[in-house]
């Protein structure tokens, strides 16, 4: 029996993500780790109580000592069998974070075409973002915002094909940049935002958020005796954790969040996205 892929449609990528996001809460929960819901995630969370009805991915972040035993623990146990974890950590992803990935999945996404392809990982994912400690200071902080962007944007820089862009005039200008971040290498700049981002510590800093991929600049940092008073929020069905101070969270990076954006700003990844069905006899095994 030939068992062929099917293509996916929102809806159904969406439950997909759903299952993966239940799953990686109860393994953080048997385990004790800490999580909660971030970025569009935590939006949809709030507003829709569910996706941003566009919205074909999931976000979440881990205080950094919770993020670093997830991996340890997940490289001896995963989350499921149909799961695995890439990152940084362990040259597995070409970003400066973690992703839980569904392996009987293959994706097509709009950035391949600039992306060198040994940096793709084109599976269903669901991102995974380690929280540091911020500077108190808010001077300091937006220190911090200006050099981890440099860094993510070298490491960007560094994983793209050279002359390609979205303009002619665009791949022209940034082949010089391409070509000196690819002379540092992809890998020594992860290292160096990550070293950068673990300069506080979370659970002693007044201040927490992302920082490797804190693209929402000063907007990430919130007071973390905030944060750590986790609340509950529903999300297709299921409650996940929040930071406790989700509403200045969302509305540090969104503004008025509770208003939608015009239809032409309603964008995704632009994801396509294939599964392979379980054959009978892996479904036995699974059963045994």
């Amino acid at each position: 029996m030939q068992y062929e892929e099917e293509l996916l449609s929102r809806a159904e990528v969406q439950k997909l993500l759903t299952e993966m996001l239940g799953q990686f809460a109860d393994y953080c929960t048997r385990h004790g780790l800490r999580y909660y819901l971030v970025g569009g995630t935590l939006l949809g969370a709030v507003r829709h109580k569910g996706f941003i009805p566009w919205d074909d991915d999931v976000d979440v972040g881990m205080p950094r000592s919770d993020y670093e035993r997830f991996l340890d623990l997940t490289a001896k146990e995963p989350v499921n069998p149909d799961y695995e974890i890439v990152s940084a950590k362990d040259g597995t992803l070409s970003a400066p974070f973690a992703q839980l990935v569904h392996k009987r999945t293959r994706i097509e996404r709009p950035t391949s075409k600039c992306i060198q392809e040994e940096y793709q990982v084109l599976k269903l994912f669901l991102d995974i973002f380690p929280q540091d400690g911020w500077p108190q200071s808010r001077k300091e902080s937006e220190k911090v915002v200006k050099w981890a962007g440099f860094l993510r944007f070298m490491s960007i820089e560094s994983k793209a094909k050279p002359g390609r862009g979205t303009t002619i005039l665009r791949a022209i200008l940034k082949t010089p940049v391409v070509l000196v971040a690819k002379l540092i290498g992809s890998k020594r700049i992860l290292r160096a935002l990550d070293h950068y981002a673990r300069r506080y510590d979370y659970d002693t800093s007044a201040y927490v958020g992302a920082i490797t991929y804190g693209i929402y600049g000063i907007g990430e940092r919130c007071p973390r005796a905030e944060v750590t008073k986790f609340a509950q929020v529903q999300f297709e069905g299921e409650t996940y954790q929040a930071p406790g101070c989700w509403d200045s969270y969302l509305t540090g990076i969104y503004g008025d969040y509770r208003i939608l954006p015009p239809e032409e700003k309603r964008v995704n990844h632009g994801l396509k996205v294939w599964v392979m069905p379980i054959k009978e006899d892996e479904s036995d095994e699974n059963a045994d």
